[in-house]
C-alpha cells in the first residue's frame, strides 16, 4: 500500500519540476544559474547511479536508506519489517520528513527536497570549522576548543550563517524553490562536508524508518500532504526513541559499511563512529527544525524543537560526545533561530552588510538579491505599516488588495479571501486547520487570485507576499 500510494499519488514529477525551474531561471535572466544547472545534470548523467535512479534525489535517498536498513537489520529489526518501508521524496512545499503507516503493515517515508538542500548549508558551515580544527596538533586543538567554548561554539560569526539560512527561507517562502547562495570559502575539508551531509541524511531517514521499526502505529512526526491529521503529537518519548535508534543505526553504518575510516581530524575521538554519527544527527535536527519553523504556517504533526530534541539525544550518549557536541551546536542553533522567525516584531536583517560579505557567491545580479531583501521586509514589518503601504501603492479602482488586507488584519479571513477573489478550493484548504499549510502554498492561492485582477504592473507578487503575511497569523 505504501509503494502504491507513492507511485500513484505522491511521487514528484521531476521532469515538470525541472522545466518549471528552467522557466523561472529564464524569466529572471539568470544565465549563470542556468549554465550551472546544466553542468550539474550533465555530470549526473555520467555517474553510474544514473542507470539505476531517474533523479539525483532518488539516488541519495535510495543509497542511504539501503545503508540504514542494513544497519537496523544488524541491530535486530526483522528484514521483512524493513522491506515493508518504502522511501521516497516529496516536493519541498509538501512535507519536511514523515513516516505514514498503512493498514497492511507497510510504511511510507517521505523526505522533502528542502531537507536535502538545507543540510548542505549547515554542512558547509560546520565543515569549514572542523576542517580548521583538524589541521591543528593535539595541544593546539585543546586551546582552540577552549576559545570556541568561550566564544559560543565552533565556526565563524553566526551572522554569515544566519544570512545564508534566511536567504534560503525567504526564497522558499516566496518562490517555493530550494535555492541556496554559494560560499567563496569552501577550502576546508570537502570530505568533511560530505561526511556530515551523508550522516545527516542517514539520520533523517533513520529517524522515520525507526518509527516503523519500533512499531509506532500512527504517524508521530511531520504530516501527510493533503490528508487530515490531528494537531501536533505530544508524544516526545516516541520522538526520542526514534532519534536514539536512528543514531545507533548511523553509528553502525560507519562501523560496518564504512569501517570507521572516514573521519574529520586526528586522534581517537575524531575517528569515532559515534561522533561522526552525532555530527550528522545534530545537523539533521537543525535542518528539520528550520524547515518546519520557517516555511510553514501550520505544521501538522511535527518534531520537538531542535534545542530540546538535541539535548534529549545527547543525554543518552557517551561523555566524550556530550563534551564535544555543544561546541558544534552553539552557533548553528542561534543562527537557526534568527533565520527562521518571520514575526512582526523581528528586527530587520542587515541584508546590505550580508551581500557585501566577500564570502557570498551567487550568479544573480544585485537587483535580484535586493528583491529577496525586500520580500523579507514585507513579511516582517509591523502589520499596520504593511496595510498602510499596500493602500498607498495600490491604485487599482476597486482597491481589493488593501480592503482584503484590512479584513485580514481584523481577523476576518473569509471576508479577506472573498474580497481578493481566492478560488473556493483554495479557501477550503487555507481555512482547514486540520491540514498542514506552507507559506508558499498560501501565497500561491492569493497570487493566483491577483493574477486574474487588473492590478498595477509589478504589484501582484509583492502584494501577495504582504497579504499572505497578514493572513498567516490568522491561519495558524
Amino acid at each position: 500500500m505504501a509503494e502504491r500510494k507513492y507511485q500513484d499519488v505522491v511521487r514528484p514529477n521531476r521532469a515538470r519540476q525541472l522545466d518549471d525551474i528552467k522557466a523561472d531561471i529564464e524569466h529572471r535572466a539568470a544565465h549563470g544559474l542556468r549554465r550551472r544547472l546544466d553542468r550539474l545534470f550533465t555530470a549526473w548523467a555520467e555517474r553510474t547511479e544514473a542507470a539505476a535512479y531517474e533523479h539525483p534525489v532518488d539516488a541519495v535517498l535510495g543509497e542511504n536508506s539501503g545503508l540504514v536498513k542494513a544497519a537496523m537489520e544488524e541491530l535486530g529489526v526483522p528484514a521483512e519489517r524493513l522491506a515493508a518501508v518504502h522511501v521516497g521524496s516529496a516536493l519541498d512545499e509538501d512535507v519536511s520528513a514523515q513516516m505514514q503507516p498503512f493498514d497492511d503493515g507497510s510504511g511510507l517515508v517521505l523526505v522533502s527536497d528542502a531537507i536535502l538542500a538545507l543540510t548542505n548549508v549547515y554542512g558547509l558551515h560546520a565543515g569549514a570549522a572542523l576542517g580548521e580544527l583538524a589541521g591543528f596538533g593535539s595541544a593546539r586543538q585543546m586551546r582552540q576548543s577552549f576559545r570556541m567554548a568561550t566564544g559560543g561554539g565552533l565556526g565563524e560569526d553566526p551572522f554569515f550563517l544566519t544570512g545564508l539560512l534566511r536567504y534560503y527561507n525567504v526564497h522558499q517562502r516566496v518562490y517555493g524553490i530550494a535555492a541556496k547562495l554559494g560560499r567563496t570559502e569552501e577550502r576546508a575539508g570537502n570530505d568533511i562536508v560530505d561526511l556530515i551531509n551523508t550522516s545527516a541524511t542517514q539520520f533523517v531517514l533513520g529517524h522515520e524508518i525507526a518509527h516503523h521499526a519500533l512499531g509506532h502505529t500512527s504517524a508521530p512526526s511531520a504530516f501527510s500532504p493533503g490528508e487530515h491529521l490531528p494537531a501536533c503529537s505530544a508524544d516526545a518519548q516516541r520522538e526520542l526513541d526514534a532519534d536514539l535508534f536512528a543514531h545507533r543505526a548511523v553509528v553502525r553504518v560507519f562501523e560496518t559499511q564504512l569501517g570507521g575510516r572516514r573521519k574529520f581530524g586526528r586522534g581517537r575521538g575524531r575517528e569515532s563512529p559515534e561522533i561522526n554519527a552525532t555530527l550528522g544527527a545534530l545537523v539533521a535536527i537543525l535542518t528539520v527544525h528550520s524547515t518546519e519553523t520557517a516555511l510553514f504556517i501550520r505544521r501538522g504533526n511535527t518534531h520537538p524543537p531542535a534545542a530540546e530534541r538535541a539535548a534529549r539525544l545527547l543525554d543518552g550518549l557517551g561523555r566524550r560526545v556530550q563534551q564535544f557536541s555543544p561546541l558544534f551546536l552553539g552557533k548553528m542553533l542561534s543562527s537557526t533561530a534568527a533565520s527562521s522567525d518571520f514575526g512582526a516584531s523581528v528586527e530587520p536583517f542587515d541584508w546590505a552588510a550580508f551581500y557585501a560579505d566577500p564570502r557570498v557567491d551567487t550568479p544573480h545580479p544585485r537587483s535580484y538579491l535586493d528583491q529577496i531583501a525586500l520580500f523579507d521586509r514585507l513579511q516582517t514589518a509591523p502589520r499596520a505599516q504593511l496595510l498602510e503601504g499596500l493602500a498607498r501603492k495600490s491604485t487599482d479602482s476597486s482597491g481589493i488588495l488593501a480592503r482584503g488586507a484590512a479584513a485580514a488584519l481584523e481577523g476576518d479571513v473569509p471576508g479577506a479571501l472573498a474580497i481578493w477573489g481566492v478560488a473556493d478550493e483554495w479557501q477550503e484548504l487555507l481555512r482547514d486547520r486540520l491540514q498542514p499549510l506552507s507559506f508558499h502554498t498560501a501565497l500561491t492561492a492569493v497570487k493566483e487570485a491577483f493574477d486574474g485582477q487588473e492590478l498595477d504592473e509589478g504589484l501582484a507578487l509583492p502584494g501577495s507576499v504582504v497579504c499572505t503575511a497578514l493572513l498567516a497569523e490568522q491561519l495558524a
